[in-house]
């Protein structure tokens, strides 16, 4: 009889704790799920925006072209492709922050340390060991901002504004608030521009492959640990590789000043915070290319939208201000995608799945 009561209490009470076990997955999944209108927003609210940056740029471009007809001769085009590739360095940077933790708004600061140095040892000594210890520098100052942010726990975006303003104080103190200019180095034809140039390509090189391994988590400097301590340490490492790409980035902007100071590279603040705002715009950009490409998108319309301004002859206060909207635009739609504003600061393209 016991047996029997036993297998028949079984019978009754075995099933009532494993219904809502098998039931209740469904139920969350469904809520997790969400709506159409939830997940359009998520994914192509982003892409909405981009159409509206498109149809705003072919706009600026056909009316600088009626405007000026010079807007579409080769030494322009030339020009817009040359400051493109300038901020092509800003596009990986922000890739591989946004990966990591956040963005990095110290870039445009560690590109004018770097030129700063190079500047200062080339005119005293060598220019090779100016860039040398340039990269040096900027490699310590990225693990500056990387241990404030990940022993801190602190947000990257705060963090970083902060330090640049204090690195450019730095550098005020530095350079007097005078650029300072470098000697013969403009041009190419001497052997030293040449094996600085030489050399400087070998840096991108470098980087753009270092980059490609890193934004495709074929490196374990981005890989998630577990361990808490080596992740810390890989976070600082991270930010020492982005100042590196800052860097390089400097070094081509003294290439073609043939000065550095200070303020150099001091407007870029604002395209690090539309490229990071753009990324973070809608989840269809959580594979690491997608977004690479996204930003090199984001960047070129950037340019051109810019330089069909001032050829419009625009006044050069009212140039910067489309950018500004823009950038509090991507930064709405990056809100609404991530669910708030928490959240966006917050969400690295490291938690989602290539």
């Amino acid at each position: 009889m016991d047996n029997q009561y036993g297998t028949d209490r079984q019978q009754v009470y075995q099933p009532q704790p494993s219904q809502p076990i098998l039931q209740q997955p469904e139920v969350l999944q469904k809520t997790a799920s969400g709506s159409f209108g939830t997940t359009f927003v998520q994914k192509y609210l982003g892409l909405l925006v981009l159409g509206i940056l498109l149809m705003y740029t072919f706009c600026l471009m056909v009316y600088a072209a009626i405007s000026s007809p010079n807007f579409l001769y080769w030494p322009n085009i030339s020009n817009i492709l040359r400051q493109y590739g300038f901020n092509c360095f800003l596009v990986i940077g922000t890739v591989v922050a946004v990966r990591i933790k956040g963005p990095d708004m110290s870039m445009g600061s560690v590109m004018a340390l770097a030129g700063v140095i190079t500047v200062l040892f080339a005119n005293e000594s060598s220019i090779i060991i100016g860039i040398v210890v340039a990269i040096i520098a900027c490699f310590f100052f990225g693990l500056f901002n990387g241990a404030l942010i990940s022993l801190l726990n602190a947000p990257a975006i705060i963090t970083t504004f902060i330090t640049t303003m204090l690195l450019r104080q730095i550098l005020l103190f530095i350079t007097n608030g005078m650029p300072l200019s470098l000697n013969g180095f403009r041009g190419t034809s001497t052997p030293t521009g040449f094996l600085v140039l030489l050399f400087a390509l070998l840096f991108v090189v470098l980087i753009i492959g270092l980059t490609a391994l890193a934004i495709n988590m074929r490196l374990p400097l981005l890989k998630p640990y577990k361990n808490k301590i080596l992740s810390k340490v890989m976070v600082i490492i991270g930010y020492g590789f982005i100042a590196v790409i800052a860097g390089i980035f400097g070094f081509a902007m003294l290439r073609s000043f043939g000065a550095a100071g200070a303020f150099y590279g001091q407007g870029y603040d604002i395209t690090i915070l539309i490229i990071f705002a753009a990324l973070q715009s809608s989840k269809f950009f959580k594979n690491s290319l997608i977004s690479l490409g996204y930003g090199f998108l984001i960047v070129i319309l950037l340019t051109i939208s810019r330089n069909a301004m001032m050829f419009s002859d625009f006044p050069v206060y009212i140039i910067e201000i489309p950018n500004i909207l823009i950038a509090i635009l991507l930064l709405c739609t990056a809100c609404i995608a991530q669910g708030g504003w928490k959240s966006m600061l917050s969400a690295n393209l490291s938690e989602c799945d290539d």
